[in-house]
């Protein structure tokens, strides 16, 4: 279940004829829950030559696993934005706001884990199957503060405008019996534009930009952190970026305009945390990294139509490269956050996929009543390589279960990291139905929707790698979940006021 809301409020005033002041406020929440059941009935034959008792199969029933986790972030936040007019075209902003944010998780799991008691034992003794009981219960709160200064610059007859700018972050951190801050980052950053063209035909203008700078951001692993994870202040980062775009915007007569972007990011101080269990005390130990660094670079085309009384949307295309690095990774397995760990290595993350088409209509047959419609297009995610499947003995490890002691026979597929293999397409279409109410003086204005994500999941084909049986070692129809979605549609509803 999910559930969200917000309220936001604002007020700008005028003190003086040059300059403006711009307060605004608003709070909002996020409630997210979940209860999940596994529960196993398995009877399998033994394969030929695997040395077993003197039975042919055997069965596992009540070995249940189970996760329930309740997820709650409430926010509040202010902000005040200053502009002065200093003449000749030269604008000087000033601002900071306040983030305040409360996450609470609680989550509980039961888990059955296979590892051997000792590493260091030969392969041919068996691994033990065990359950592993994991306790989350995380109330922490964060403020997230900035402030920037901005000096605008547009020349007279608009060919030519420029800003130029820095603003600083700082976060502090209070949880259960710890509390950590960042050092504050400073980030400049500067950005040109030059319109050559205007009024030519069915160009209306014709504009080229370009832009540099730093970029910081709060990891959302920060939320979990709990003292078990030994973070001690200023050694925590925001992730951090220099990010670089040029474009060329064309705006056409008939509303509609044209825009192609490039982009390079390097990304430093990135958070990454993995987590494993003691084979010997079967604890979950988890760690927290704070070097990671990423290379992402891409370019970006829209064709945009705009506002009309009828209908309005765009189509977009992305291309895009990320890499990213852990560099306290292991190989052997994937870091919570997402993506493989491979030490010195750089990673495809597990969401990236090459390319991205979108086509978003909204669809006004009347003045209170829109359909907005979007269409996607996104290839596949990265893959694990598959390799030789080969049988193994696993014990099960569970006192006082009927099958405690009993040495079973399960399968693995062997697979590794790969930079080429993907698996298939997706094609999301997302429907909104709004019914819309206002005031003949244009200051309420209310919508109520009904929305359907991911509409075509169960008429499209399957696609991807097909998934595997640990416990028969044989290839199952239907894929192994490369589609990156639910297998049904999500049905929202809401409602939207404004004053």
């Amino acid at each position: 279940d999910n559930y969200l809301g917000f309220l936001v409020s604002g007020f700008t005033v005028n003190p003086h004829d040059d300059v403006v002041v711009k307060i605004t406020g608003g709070a909002g929440f996020h409630h997210h829950k979940m209860n999940a059941e596994i529960n196993n009935n398995i009877t399998v034959e033994y394969s030929d030559g695997f040395s077993t008792p003197p039975d042919t199969e055997y069965s596992l029933s009540d070995l249940p696993q189970n996760m329930r986790s309740e997820d709650t972030s409430i926010y509040a936040q202010g902000r005040l934005d200053f502009d002065w007019s200093l003449g000749r075209g030269f604008i000087f902003s000033a601002g900071g706001e306040e983030l305040y944010s409360r996450w609470l998780y609680d989550e509980r799991g039961l888990f059955l884990i296979e590892e051997r008691a000792d590493p260091s034992v030969i392969p041919s003794i068996p691994l033990e199957l065990y359950y592993v009981n994991f306790t989350s219960d995380v109330k922490n709160h964060g403020f997230e503060s900035s402030l920037y200064s901005l000096l605008e610059y547009q020349s007279e007859n608009q060919r030519f405008g420029a800003e130029i700018g820095v603003r600083a972050d700082h976060l502090y951190f209070m949880g259960r019996g710890f509390t950590l801050q960042t050092m504050p980052v400073v980030n400049p950053r500067i950005n040109l534009d030059f319109t050559p063209l205007r009024n030519k035909g069915i160009v209306e203008g014709l504009t080229l930009t370009l832009g540099t700078g730093l970029f910081s951001s709060m990891n959302r692993v920060m939320r979990f952190i709990e003292e078990k994870y030994d973070i001690d202040d200023f050694e925590y980062k925001p992730a951090r970026s220099w990010t670089s775009v040029a474009g060329i915007k064309m705006d056409f007569s008939g509303g509609f305009s044209l825009t192609i972007e490039g982009y390079y990011k390097y990304i430093y101080n990135r958070t990454y945390v993995f987590a494993g269990t003691d084979p010997l005390t079967h604890d979950i130990t988890t760690h927290a990294g704070f070097d990671g660094e990423g290379r992402v670079w891409g370019f970006d085309l829209m064709l945009q139509k705009f506002s009309s009384r009828y209908w309005d949307g765009w189509i977009s295309y992305s291309f895009n490269v990320a890499r990213y690095r852990d560099p306290e990774g292991v190989e052997s397995g994937l870091s919570v956050n997402g993506g493989e760990l491979n030490g010195s290595s750089w990673y495809y993350p597990e969401f990236h996929r090459f390319h991205n088409l979108n086509l978003v209509v909204n669809y006004k047959p009347t003045r209170i009543f829109r359909i907005t419609t979007r269409l996607g297009f996104a290839s596949g995610v990265p893959e694990r390589t598959s390799g030789e499947v080969l049988s193994y003995p696993v014990q099960i490890d569970v006192p006082g279960d009927p099958n405690n002691g009993k040495v079973i026979e399960k399968w693995q597929r062997a697979s590794e990291y790969s930079d080429t293999a993907r698996g298939g397409f997706t094609l999301p279409l997302d429907l909104k139905f709004s019914f819309l109410g206002f005031n003949r003086k244009g200051r309420v204005q209310s919508e109520v929707y009904i929305a359907v994500e991911n509409a075509l999941v169960m008429v499209l084909p399957k696609s991807g790698a097909s998934s595997f049986n640990s416990y028969t070692g044989r290839e199952e129809e239907g894929n192994s979940g490369s589609q990156d979605v639910l297998p049904i549609p999500m049905i929202s509803l809401g409602f939207k006021w404004s004053f």
